[in-house]
């Protein structure tokens, strides 16, 4: 019985943490109004066998990457890696990180500066949730987190890598075919 009391103690804990981040983040997107604040944040995409892991957070409807906010002095390198440990508990090398764009868009009334990285893991990392700020992990391939409701930094760069992608596989006989007509 008393694993029962832990057990409903603990979900009810979670589920007022939920609703004190989405409280929270309410008002800082009404100061963000106001203000109209320049941001700058990091998101770290980890890939294994051609899926890419998303998270979704209990303040936002958007499913994004594992990041969050460069803090004063801070590389955007760090804080991504530091984010991942947070957010995850996954301990990342920042060696193996790699910066793939770097994109200011404007989003929730803020000029939203985003740096992402990418990590490309040798096996299937272990993560772990809090489901205070996590509440939900998937790993997908491209086509199908594409058809999530993603943060717009991820939604710009997934299609980039559509858009690569294709035209690698267009660009590459084109190629050939004008070197060829060049030596004749």
């Amino acid at each position: 019985m008393k694993h029962k009391e832990a057990q409903f103690s603990s979900k009810f804990v979670e589920r007022w943490h939920q609703i004190a981040l989405w409280c929270a983040f309410q008002v800082l997107r009404f100061w963000w109004f106001i203000r109209r604040p320049s941001h700058h944040g990091a998101l770290m995409l980890i890939w294994f066998e051609n899926q890419v892991l998303l998270v979704r957070n209990s303040y936002q409807p958007y499913w994004s990457s594992p990041g969050g906010s460069v803090e004063r002095d801070e590389s955007p390198l760090n804080a991504v890696v530091r984010e991942c440990e947070e957010e995850i508990g996954l301990q990342i090398n920042a060696n193996e990180v790699v910066l793939v764009q770097e994109s200011t868009l404007r989003f929730r009334f803020r000029s939203d500066k985003v740096s992402i990285f990418e990590w490309h893991a040798l096996n299937r990392p272990h993560i772990k949730l809090d489901f205070r700020e996590i509440i939900e992990a998937k790993w997908l391939d491209l086509n199908d987190a594409r058809q999530l409701d993603l943060v717009p930094h991820l939604s710009e760069y997934f299609e980039k890598l559509v858009l690569i992608s294709n035209c690698e596989a267009v660009y590459v006989p084109i190629e050939l075919g004008a070197s060829s007509a060049k030596r004749q």
